[in-house]
């Protein structure tokens, strides 16, 4: 929504998105404008430093639109729906090989019954 901090833009989002989402369901998923990591300390998993969501730091977003995942924080999950297998990735968060992010990838996509859902979207 880009709201940086401010919860009339949320307002504002919501609303204009209100004819759309009473008739199509979506998903969402955590970005840069989302999540960033304002302070100087602690653990940055994310892949850039920013204060591009105004220091909401993921929380209006992760409760306005929850989502099925195991770690709200990191953001990521997967679902299934009618033909297609949905893997919905943190671009914030670093995907390389070893991260937590890169192994639920590889875990999500080894899961994927092409039988069932012969479609993947990542």
């Amino acid at each position: 929504s880009y709201a940086t901090g401010y919860e009339a833009k949320w307002d504002l989002f919501l609303d204009q998105m209100t004819p759309l989402s009473a008739r199509v369901p979506y998903m969402t998923a955590l970005g840069n404008h989302e999540q960033d990591w304002e302070t100087g300390s602690g653990s940055r998993p994310h892949a850039l430093d920013g204060a591009d969501s105004g220091g909401e730091c993921g929380l209006p977003t992760r409760t306005r639109f929850p989502m099925p995942t195991a770690n709200k924080a990191a953001g990521w999950y997967q679902f299934a729906h009618g033909p297609v297998s949905y893997v919905i990735l943190n671009s914030e968060w670093n995907v390389s090989a070893g991260s937590p992010q890169h192994s639920f990838m590889r875990n999500a996509l080894a899961a994927v019954d092409r039988k069932v859902t012969p479609w993947v979207v990542v």
